[in-house]
């Protein structure tokens, strides 16, 4: 028996006729850190993978198997070669709308983590820090015509201190040295951004995360001395930020340091504290165009 002569139940009409925006595959696990180009020889560890096409209204199920063979002819392309992640979401965008000819829509989302060396800040010792990447591609079929929109996301980790209880301490205690290295309480703080659409050579990966964790109070290290550990806690009370004022920072430095994209590209940025002295965790974030960001005056930031 041939496979045409096989049950094709997924392209029966469904008993409800409603299309679904997005139907596939999600979690899949794939050996993509040997072709992903990161800068200073840095590889993406571990990545996920979902990958998604919509279902017209007169088709009961997507046909599974095509969108991970779009996935793996993709990624064996790609063997002996380096491309950028965004390069490689976008391919399997592309090609998940060729072999499912009944879609019009695709979506593909890369997650995964880049170990970089970093130094600690009076000792020099060397420690790994985690900067998660998250790649997005979008692909729309009109009348033949496959465009792809791209994404760009990263996550890092940090320390806010709390400006408020600092002052408050200060005032209590009469200090009138503007708080300077005044007690006040600090939170380990998830700082994310993503810009929307790109080009998939206009932003490097390293760098956007850089530029969010400009806004921190002090960066977090794995491995930290004792002198180490009192550097990084002055530095974070000399620099005490609500998350409001983080979610605003990395705005602004984001959309001055990408001088390239264009004013209609999307930010968003959302921060998120998990707060020490409290049950619950704080939470702030952003979506505006970078040409909104720019716009503002000097005086109003």
């Amino acid at each position: 028996m041939t496979a045409t002569e096989l049950p094709d139940l997924q392209s029966q009409r469904p008993g409800v006729a409603l299309g679904l925006d997005r139907v596939g595959i999600t979690g899949v696990r794939a050996p993509m850190g040997s072709i992903i180009r990161i800068r200073d020889g840095l590889i993406l560890q571990d990545p996920l993978i979902s990958v998604f096409v919509n279902l017209p209204r007169d088709q009961r199920g997507i046909h599974t198997s095509r969108s991970y063979e779009a996935l793996y002819e993709v990624i064996e392309e790609a063997r002996g070669s380096k491309s950028r992640l965004e390069e490689v979401a976008e391919r399997v965008a592309r090609l998940l709308l060729l072999k499912h000819d009944y879609a019009t829509k695709s979506h593909v989302r890369i997650i995964g983590n880049v170990l970089r060396e970093v130094k600690a800040p009076k000792t020099s010792k060397s420690s790994f820090e985690r900067i998660r990447a998250m790649v997005g591609a979008s692909g729309r079929n009109e009348d033949g015509n496959i465009n792809v929109s791209l994404s760009l996301g990263t996550e890092v980790w940090g320390v806010t201190a709390c400006p408020c209880a600092q002052k408050v301490i200060s005032t209590l205690l009469n200090n009138h040295q503007n708080g300077s290295y005044t007690v006040t309480h600090m939170q380990r703080t998830l700082f994310r951004a993503s810009l929307s659409p790109i080009e998939s050579n206009s932003v490097d990966l390293l760098e956007f995360a850089d530029v969010v964790k400009s806004g921190m109070s002090a960066p977090l290290f794995q491995l930290l001395k004792r002198i180490d550990e009192a550097y990084v806690v002055l530095r974070a009370v000399e620099n005490p930020l609500f998350v409001e004022d983080t979610v605003r920072i990395i705005a602004h430095n984001v959309a001055t340091r990408f001088t390239e994209l264009p004013d209609s590209t999307t930010l968003q940025v959302r921060v998120r504290s998990i707060e020490s002295l409290h049950e619950y965790n704080f939470e702030a974030e952003l979506r505006s165009t970078l040409g909104e960001v720019r716009a503002l005056k000097r005086g109003d930031r």
